[in-house]
């Protein structure tokens, strides 16, 4: 729905975009509990709850903001506000989370930077200070789980032979990001935080925590040097 709605705002008559937006979010608003929350998942052939043991704990409310900043229809934005109030206070207040890839059930991946966003999105539409604390704490969360040892030196370290810079092979200044057991910043990173960088930027514009700034420059400085041609390391978004 995201994906859609990014497309709209370039070509905002494509009807056949806007009636597969609006399927989508009648169909998150039909899957909606009482209380806000949403299932994990379904089974594509019985189409039951495929874990049932399990919360979403991921912002899945923010395809609704999206239907309703495109479609204009308050039931979409009543039931984003339905479905982030069920999440800031059952997830987010008690240090809950569910990782969008590989998840080992309890995974603090790069959902909560789409959170902190999704939150910062709903307060720009209803000026509702709570939603901006959310974003607030939201985005402290996700920072905690963002690499910080060992601190990088400028001493050379030989890997296979071949001389290396801390910044080339050490996990300081990157996220967890995926999920599995581990990470994948662990063994199939790095992960980068440039996708992330203007999330941060907001954030301190509105917190004044300079964690945030400087996460944003580790962001910037990381992917200008992981996609340098020699290294011919991937950097994700």
């Amino acid at each position: 729905m995201l994906d859609m709605g990014n497309i709209l705002l370039f070509q905002p008559e494509d009807e056949e975009l806007k009636d597969r937006l609006r399927a989508g979010a009648d169909l998150l608003m039909h899957w909606q509990h009482a209380d806000g929350s949403w299932e994990m998942s379904y089974d594509r052939s019985t189409h039951e709850p495929v874990y049932p043991d399990l919360k979403d704990y991921r912002p899945t409310f923010y395809g609704l903001i999206v239907a309703h900043r495109i479609l204009g229809d308050v039931k979409y934005l009543n039931a984003a506000r339905k479905g982030a109030d069920w999440y800031y206070h059952e997830a987010i207040k008690k240090g809950k989370s569910l990782g969008v890839c590989g998840d080992a059930r309890y995974v603090p991946d790069f959902a909560l930077a789409q959170t902190a966003q999704a939150f910062l999105d709903l307060y720009a539409i209803t000026k509702d200070e709570v939603y901006k604390q959310a974003a607030i704490e939201s985005a402290k969360f996700y920072v905690s789980s963002v690499y910080t040892h060992p601190v990088p030196s400028v001493k050379g370290k030989l890997v296979n032979g071949v001389k290396r810079y801390d910044w080339e092979i050490a996990q300081a200044g990157l996220s967890f990001e995926h999920g599995g057991t581990l990470g994948s910043a662990n063994f199939g990173g790095p992960i980068l935080l440039s996708s992330h960088a203007g999330m941060f930027i907001r954030m301190f514009e509105i917190t004044k925590d300079s964690v945030f700034l400087n996460m944003a420059r580790a962001a910037a400085i990381g992917r200008d040097a992981f996609v340098d041609s020699a290294t011919s390391v991937a950097s994700y978004y």
